[in-house]
């Protein structure tokens, strides 16, 4: 069942996949099953994906379905991918439409599998799954990168969760103002939201690139950055 709020570019690419899956010769599982990770594991969570088929000799393969060109594999997928080569007889999949020598490297590290949907709607396989073994993660570095990303998390939540009271005081605020300042004013409230928000997506994409690359010198950099957060050159 396709969610409510995915985006409509997202809903295309699987239901082209499934055209892809049917002509690779395998079952749909339709819908996908979750998937207990082994323990122990420092991730939380299930193996699903969008996507799950079942190959001739029953292998399970779990699609995750990238819809635009990313510059690496989100770290959560990398884990993922990591931990499945633990699980028998289970296979994870990113399906892209083009891949980027970094995000194809991304994908080699974190050892997943990964798919191109042709124009075709078929499979160009990239990197197979079974033959590509995740790279060793020193363990003091990976509890860091967790450490900045829930320190990130923390400081979007407070700083975002405050401003939806501001935006309902505007009338309240605003009130002595002539109707220039008043619309002004919602703009601003409207334009530091948007400032965070993107601000917080650059900086989830600097940690998912760190990940990737094993790059334990851009820590530093990364921590300064969230413990000062967006400046207003950030908006320009």
């Amino acid at each position: 069942m396709t969610s409510a709020f995915q985006e409509p570019a997202k809903t295309e690419m699987i239901e082209r996949c499934k055209v892809a899956i049917d002509t690779a010769g395998h079952q749909l599982v339709d819908p996908p099953v979750m998937v207990d990770l082994p323990n122990p594991t420092a991730l939380n969570g299930v193996l699903k994906g969008d996507l799950q088929s079942l190959d001739a000799s029953g292998a399970r393969y779990c699609y995750y379905v990238r819809p635009y060109e990313l510059e690496v594999l989100p770290a959560w997928v990398a884990k993922l991918a990591e931990i499945c080569h633990r699980i028998a007889d289970t296979k994870l999949y990113v399906v892209a439409p083009m891949a980027n020598p970094d995000f194809e490297q991304s994908c080699t590290a974190a050892g997943a599998g990964l798919l191109l949907l042709t124009n075709e709607n078929e499979f160009q396989h990239m990197l197979d799954f079974d033959s590509t073994l995740p790279e060793a993660m020193d363990e003091a570095f990976s509890n860091e990168i967790e450490v900045l990303r829930s320190k990130l998390v923390s400081k979007l939540d407070l700083r975002r969760g405050a401003l939806p009271g501001r935006f309902e005081r505007t009338a309240e605020l605003t009130a002595g103002m002539d109707a220039h300042r008043a619309a002004s004013y919602r703009v601003s409230v409207e334009d530091l939201h948007r400032l965070w928000t993107e601000w917080g997506d650059r900086m989830g994409r600097s940690l998912d690139r760190a990940h990737a690359d094993r790059d334990i010198d851009s820590l530093q950099d990364i921590r300064n950055a969230i413990e000062l957060g967006p400046s207003p050159i950030d908006d320009q």
